[in-house]
């Protein structure tokens, strides 16, 4: 017995300094202290036992230990749980910790220390409605996959593949990357550039007044803070009261673009005669489309960042390759309106559309020529143009436009297939 205690004594302070390190980004710093002086008595009386075998890693076993003495605190206490942590979500959770590596102070252990309830909660609100739901229910309550699937009233087996999509969905969002079943994350996310790339992507549906209450207050505090998002969201939100779009049976195109913000926001409205017949299939496959079933092309050079609905629901997607061309393969639909908007926030390069002229340093030209999708449609471009821009000359297009302090050169017609949409101007800017 004496063999044994020493045995665990020289255990417990060759692994205490990383476990009282892992409650303290848990617990905080004061309880951490008594978290794990209760766990190394749980695992001392185990060990005695003979309870720890030979294989696994002895601090696997340990973070177990330690894991399930922070569940207890948080049960007995009656407080809320722990701060939440990507490297616990999976069905097992216990058998994560068999991956763990040796617990030395690794770059993978400091930034799950510094990981944030704030952002994973930002990217929660990025899921549909179901897997939220899963998600909140096994992640954020820690109910088992039994009890979610009673309390939700579906299969056992679709709240386990639903809170594996949400997870997949949510590291993603986060730029995050498990191996195996390890976090690591880059290190280039920080938790306020997550949040300032979510505000940015929704300024669009915050103009147009269709975010939720709580996306809605994350934008709002936001633009509080950020003087080039809240000069972009009021610009549009005065635009798009002026805008005029088609008819509801034919096709519209929207493309709103901020040139030094390398971003555009728009919408395709696609009219679906037999939306009707269509909602019924998607309530009877509870909304969740079979690969490349419901695709959108993406015709563009940059990255699709966000893609939604009339309503502002998100729609989740993947990019994908068919016969030659890119799609969006939508993977889960709720309902499809008559008219129905893909809202959307592309990242393009700047120079996509300008460039600087070589007869002068401070001349610039930009040209824009879009070509219709279908038979006819109104299709709408405006472009954001520099704030200390001067000597403004249209060579085609509409016009100019001024919102909130934001000045638009634009080119807004109908067009038919085999026609095009020209913007031409120039301008000179004295950096």
């Amino acid at each position: 017995m004496s063999a044994i205690k020493d045995s665990f004594e020289h255990i417990a302070k060759a692994n205490r300094e990383w476990l009282l390190r892992h409650a303290t980004g848990k617990v905080g710093a004061d309880l951490a202290e008594d978290i794990v002086q209760e766990a190394l008595f749980k695992a001392a009386r185990a060990y005695e036992r003979e309870q720890y075998h030979e294989d696994g890693k002895i601090e696997a076993w340990l973070m177990r230990i330690l894991q399930n003495t922070i569940k207890d605190h948080y049960r007995k206490s009656g407080s809320s749980a722990p701060p939440l942590s990507l490297d616990l979500f999976t069905d097992e959770q216990d058998d994560l910790y068999t991956y763990l590596p040796d617990p030395s102070p690794t770059p993978e252990e400091r930034v799950i220390e510094k990981e944030s309830v704030h952002s994973i909660l930002l990217a929660l609100q990025m899921l549909p409605k179901k897997q939220k739901a899963i998600f909140t229910c096994r992640f954020i309550e820690g109910r088992s996959l039994e009890q979610t699937a009673d309390r939700l009233q579906m299969p056992v087996g679709s709240v386990k593949s639903g809170g594996n999509a949400a997870t997949t969905k949510i590291r993603n969002i986060l730029g995050v990357k498990i191996s195996p079943n390890l976090l690591r994350r880059n290190n280039s996310m920080e938790n306020k550039n997550i949040e300032h790339e979510f505000c940015k992507d929704r300024l669009f549906l915050y103009a147009k007044g269709l975010l939720s209450h709580e996306k809605l207050a994350e934008v709002e505090g936001h633009l509080a803070t950020c003087p080039t998002c809240r000069r972009m969201a009021n610009a549009m939100k005065k635009l798009v009261q002026k805008l005029t779009f088609g008819p509801e049976d034919e096709h519209s195109r929207l493309l709103i673009h901020f040139p030094e913000e390398k971003v555009i926001y728009g919408g395709l409205a696609v009219p679906f005669p037999n939306a009707e017949e269509i909602n019924v299939r998607l309530k009877e496959i509870d909304g969740n489309l079979p690969a490349m079933d419901f695709m959108i092309y993406d015709e563009g050079e940059g990255e699709i960042r966000l893609l939604a609905d009339n309503c502002g629901s998100e729609f989740p997607y993947t990019k994908v390759t068919k016969d030659g061309e890119k799609y969006l393969d939508i993977h889960h639909v709720d309902r499809i309106y008559p008219c129905q908007w893909f809202y959307f926030v592309w990242e393009v390069d700047e120079t996509v559309t300008t460039e600087r002229a070589k007869e002068a340093y401070n001349l610039y030209r930009c040209k824009v020529t879009q070509g219709a999708v279908r038979t006819e449609q109104k299709d709408m471009y405006y472009q954001a143009i520099p704030e200390k821009a001067e000597n403004i000359r249209m060579k085609r297009g509409n016009g100019i436009i001024e919102c909130d302090g934001v000045r638009f050169a634009y080119a807004d017609n109908f067009i038919s297939e085999g026609d095009t949409l020209r913007l031409e101007y120039s301008y000179l800017l004295n950096e």
